[in-house]
């Protein structure tokens, strides 16, 4: 019995051992600067985020983030006039619910800026912690990690590598970057989207390693076709007005992977799997459809940005009527083509976007291994968008109308030949993006009509989808579909799901998203007839080439 008592409480010694230590709220607020040279007016909000950046590599601090204080130091910039400086650091450390708060002064002495920081602790209201520095300004990678590992030590907390190195070597590099960020987090502040790149872009071109600057750069970041399910044929993969917003150039392929392959009887609507064997008697039909996408899209002057894309896709149609061996009929088509598309910004809210394309579209007909047919036709594409955002792009809408002048033949599921000749549907897709919790969610809201004219043909879906990013590397999606069909005399409802992940690294600007979906849509060849589809969609995404806007 007492082995068991003594066991027991080893057990529990050891997962306690192996929880994680409990994080302190922390706040580090900007430094106050003391200096008559207007360039370094916002160095104290540089060398502050530059602190945390380094702060928040430790997983025993909880670092809160700076929209969260700056919202709270201008709701109670009033209230706090006559304060003392400590007094008002508590006052804002209440309000943040922060244990510790972080403060302190830059004072230029010329060549050199003199950096005293304290910290309180907000319980007790005394200043548990100060250091101070005098340090060219140039050197910020060890001004930070100086400061970090100090704070770090003082609290117990687990200090980054990355964060000692900076601290042990004092290199020299140039304080316009510092300049630059200061001002980027300042526009940032204000929510001066466009001008806050501008400073960032200019800041990462004199330091590219700089993690203080490739963080808010990530910040400003908005998803807007991660939510993609499945690719419209002879339409590009982003609606054109985007292209007048595109700050950097950036090649991208996409494609679904493997092509949709779905077995169905016809006579029972039901999907039976793809084991040939298993036919019976009734009619079956297979569809199997395949996208793929590649191309480079770059901006042109301020407003403008152009997008060339070629495109590769196709289905086949397997029809069996009795058992697997007595054969079937496939009809088979291609479509091989490009196109170009233009995007212009009209001011700092709307955007608009046009499009086109040409198609070699290739079919053909057999029994086995027996052509029945096999033709060539030329098919043209036509893509218009418009786009509205605020200011900080905290809101995104934008709709796109595409045509086509395909045709295609539907089957008679009684006899399985080919019944008639029909028009491809016109596209009318709307997406509305939220970007919330400091543009780490995501919450779209995507809505696609296809619409015929010379049939009684309606189809339509409506997609709620939301996406965290759990780190700056990482996301995960997720949202459902419903869709309503008319079709000529039959109107179903079906349903879906979506699931999907972003794996992404800024520094090298490269993007994957994978997004999977499992939903009921329109059989292409056999009208009033629903299947269940499951789709694979890939997308690979390479930025910042060799091109970003000015």
């Amino acid at each position: 019995m007492k082995y068991k008592t003594l066991l027991l409480i080893v057990i529990l010694i050891s997962l306690a051992a192996g929880l994680p230590a409990q994080t302190r709220p922390l706040a580090i607020n900007d430094l106050t600067i003391h200096s008559d040279n207007t360039k370094y007016t916002y160095i104290g909000k540089g060398i502050a985020e530059m602190i945390a950046v380094e702060l928040r590599k430790s997983p025993g601090i909880q670092l809160i983030e700076r929209e969260k204080r700056t919202q709270i130091v201008e709701e109670m910039s009033f209230s706090l006039s006559g304060l003392t400086d400590s007094e008002q650091q508590l006052e804002i450390g209440k309000m943040l619910s922060a244990r510790y708060v972080i403060f302190g002064d830059i004072i230029d002495m010329d060549r050199e800026m003199l950096i005293s920081l304290r910290m309180i602790e907000v319980e007790t209201g005394e200043i548990v912690w100060n250091e101070k520095l005098t340090e060219k300004l140039s050197r910020y990678d060890y001004i930070s990690g100086y400061f970090a590992e100090s704070i770090l030590s003082y609290m117990d907390a687990e200090v980054s590598s990355t964060t000692v190195v900076k601290a042990e070597q004092a290199a020299e590099k140039s304080e316009e970057v510092v300049v630059s960020l200061s001002k980027a987090i300042d526009h940032y502040d204000k929510q001066e989207t466009e001008k806050a790149r501008k400073e960032l872009g200019v800041a990462k071109a004199l330091d590219p390693e700089s993690e203080t600057v490739e963080y808010y750069l990530s910040k400003l970041v908005v998803n807007t076709t991660k939510f993609k399910v499945l690719m419209e044929p002879y339409f590009s993969y982003q609606n054109p007005a985007f292209l007048g917003i595109i700050r950097t150039d950036m090649f991208f392929f996409s494609g679904t992977i493997p092509p949709a392959y779905t077995i169905t009887n016809i006579m029972e609507n039901q999907v039976e799997g793809i084991n040939m064997t298993s036919f019976g008697d009734d009619k079956y039909i297979s569809e199997q459809t395949w996208d793929g996408y590649e191309g480079y899209a770059f901006p042109i002057g301020s407003r403008t940005g152009l997008r060339i894309t070629t495109t590769h896709c196709g289905f086949s149609d397997r029809r069996w009527e009795g058992d697997y061996d007595d054969g079937y009929i496939s009809t088979g088509r291609t479509s091989n083509g490009a196109i170009i598309d233009f995007g212009y910004a009209l001011n700092e809210r709307w955007a608009l976007g046009f499009g086109a394309g040409l198609f070699l579209v290739q079919k053909e007909d057999s029994r086995h291994i027996e052509v029945l047919t096999n033709w060539d036709k030329e098919v043209f594409t036509l893509n218009l968008g418009v786009l509205y955002r605020r200011p900080d792009e905290s809101l995104i809408i934008d709709s796109r109308l595409g045509y086509n002048s395909d045709t295609y033949e539907t089957i008679d599921e009684v006899t399985l030949l080919e019944d008639k000749e029909v028009m491809s549907p016109i596209l009318l897709e709307n997406t509305l993006t939220l970007s919330l919790n400091d543009r780490r969610t995501f919450f779209l809201v995507k809505q696609i009509n296809n619409v015929c004219f010379d049939r009684t043909y309606y189809y339509a879906t409506l997609m709620p989808a939301v996406e965290h990013f759990l780190t700056d590397w990482v996301s995960f999606r997720g949202g459902i579909e419903c869709s309503f069909s008319l079709l000529n005399d039959s109107a179903l409802i079906g349903y879906g799901i979506l699931g999907g992940f972003t794996l992404r690294n800024n520094k090298r600007r490269f993007e994957f998203d994978l997004n999977v979906t499992y939903r009921l849509r329109p059989s292409r060849a056999v009208e009033e007839l629903l299947y269940k589809d499951l789709v694979m969609l890939m997308n690979i995404t390479l930025n910042d080439l060799f091109i970003s806007r000015e």
